[in-house]
């Protein structure tokens, strides 16, 4: 009997501690939320998705918008994100030291010029993709023109964004989705004479889209960064992670939500195509 109660009270504690450490690990990863750029774009695009929902006047469809935000977001994106998180071996210390480091002014100035310089880079390659799919769809042969590199980045400059640039593995992470197999078909893979361009020319771009952005303060911080080993993980997590998914699961979250709220789904399929119009013209 005594053994008993000694297994029970072990198992109470067990589980009691469990709990705990659980909760622990909730609050590190809502306060790492404060310092996740991903988390922070899609609360800019949560409030398009209520074009997927009757504006019918039964509910206020504005006003449950910045109810989710406010009230159930972060405890969904947090469940949603827990368990990749762990899997990936990423602990309580990991989040609290990278929070930490970007929650210093410095780390705030890194993180929005960063923010910066990716928006431009992600313009700068978009409008090279569209003039490469362009050159693709004429008869004539594909002649690609390499990008000159800007003749105002000093040779200091140019080696710490190269660096930051392999650190962040941002054209890596680019060409191995050119190099990804298409769902259509063999037909519609990737020109490897584009993969090659690409492959060539980001490098290039990054410099150039950097250049009066990012700082040497900015450089010097960023290589700092991915000497922690709690940095390197929560950005493998970050590269690795399959984002449509996180997405998916957290749309069909807020759906849930604004359905148990009185809203109604638009059953016309144009709802879709009013998203992508207003994403593309916010």
């Amino acid at each position: 009997m005594k053994k008993t109660r000694l297994l029970i009270a072990l198992l109470v504690m067990l589980v009691a501690s469990s709990g705990y450490a659980q909760d622990s690990y909730r609050e590190a990863v809502k306060q790492y939320l404060n310092v996740d750029e991903k988390f922070e774009r899609l609360q800019v695009i949560i409030p398009v998705w209520k074009m997927l929902f009757a504006n019918d006047g039964k509910v206020n469809l504005d006003q449950l918008n910045e109810r989710y935000l406010k009230e159930q977001m972060v405890d969904d994106y947090i469940e949603i994100l827990i368990p990749p998180l762990q899997a990936q071996n990423i602990t309580e210390a990991d989040l609290q030291e990278v929070h930490s480091l970007l929650s210093t002014p410095q780390g705030k100035t890194y993180a929005a010029h960063l923010a910066e310089w990716q928006n431009e880079w992600d313009t700068e390659v978009m409008s090279l993709m569209l003039d490469v799919v362009y050159e693709m769809d004429t008869e004539e042969e594909l002649e690609l023109e390499p990008v000159q590199l800007n003749a105002d980045i000093d040779a200091a400059f140019a080696t710490k964004v190269t660096k930051l640039v392999d650190d962040m593995s941002i054209v890596s992470t680019f060409v191995e989705t050119l190099n990804e197999p298409s769902p259509f078909g063999p037909d519609d893979e990737t020109d490897p004479k584009v993969i090659d361009w690409f492959k060539e020319n980001l490098p290039v771009i990054a410099l150039n889209t950097a250049y009066g952005m990012l700082t040497d303060e900015d450089l010097d911080f960023g290589l700092m960064l991915f000497t922690k080993e709690s940095y390197r993980k929560v950005v493998d997590f970050s590269n690795n992670n399959d984002d449509k998914l996180m997405v998916t699961a957290l749309l069909t979250k807020y759906m849930e939500w604004m359905n148990a709220q009185g809203a109604t789904l638009r059953e016309d399929p144009a709802a879709v195509g009013d998203i992508f119009k207003a994403l593309l013209n916010g």
